[in-house]
């Protein structure tokens, strides 16, 4: 039987999937082993900041049929990656012609004093249309805008991270039977690799809740 944190004392089961957040993940694991839990919460993590924005000019030909493009690191300030989902996506095509685009800013590395996830809406999207009229040579005007902020979101894969979690992976097997990890600190940082080790995991479970019951 394993037991955890929860809001109200603690939870039992016989099989947990840890698959929150780094920082969430590393606070529920303390219980069960510090020394694991210290080491999962060592993997280094980047904010990114998305805006997403509909012009109100129409784009130039030029951007017909482009999906984006990413900012090469050495010619990055700001943005390191636009996506135009109005080209990507029908449903996501104004009727007007004008475009819907999602940009990508902050990146691994950036100086400590550039937190860009602290600046003002107005900042970031003023960033953006700056930046980004200089890449495409398109010079737009943002209708409406949103901004979302994932602060410590990215985790950073070192050198040796596959050895690091297989031995969080063995430690934790041995201190927690039954408690197994997944998410984006672990194999594999974009959706299908997570919804894979989704499936990995639940599969494992299984397993093993049939082994008890057995």
């Amino acid at each position: 039987m394993l037991r955890g944190p929860s809001g109200d004392g603690t939870v039992e089961a016989d099989a947990v999937i840890v698959a929150a957040p780094g920082a969430q993940s590393r606070d529920m694991l303390h219980p069960l082993d510090p020394e694991l839990a210290k080491m999962f919460g060592a993997i280094e993590r980047a904010s990114v900041v998305m805006v997403t924005l509909k012009t109100a000019e129409t784009p130039p030909a030029s951007l017909d049929g482009m999906s984006g493009y990413l900012v090469p690191k050495p010619d990055q300030q700001r943005v390191t990656a636009a996506s135009f989902g109005s080209n990507k996506w029908a449903h996501w095509k104004p009727a007007d012609g004008t475009m819907i685009m999602r940009v990508s800013m902050g990146r691994d590395g950036a100086p400590t004093h550039d937190l860009i996830h602290e600046w003002t809406d107005e900042q970031l999207v003023t960033r953006v249309v700056d930046e980004v009229s200089v890449h495409t040579g398109f010079r737009f005007t943002p209708e409406v805008s949103r901004v979302t902020r994932w602060e410590g979101a990215f985790p950073q894969y070192r050198p040796g991270h596959g050895s690091r979690i297989a031995d969080i992976e063995s430690r934790l097997a041995a201190s927690a039977p039954g408690v197994l990890l997944a998410g984006a600190s672990v194999r594999g940082i974009g959706i299908p690799a997570c919804v894979g080790q989704g499936h990995t995991a639940a599969e494992t479970t299984l397993a093993r809740l049939v082994d008890l019951r057995n």
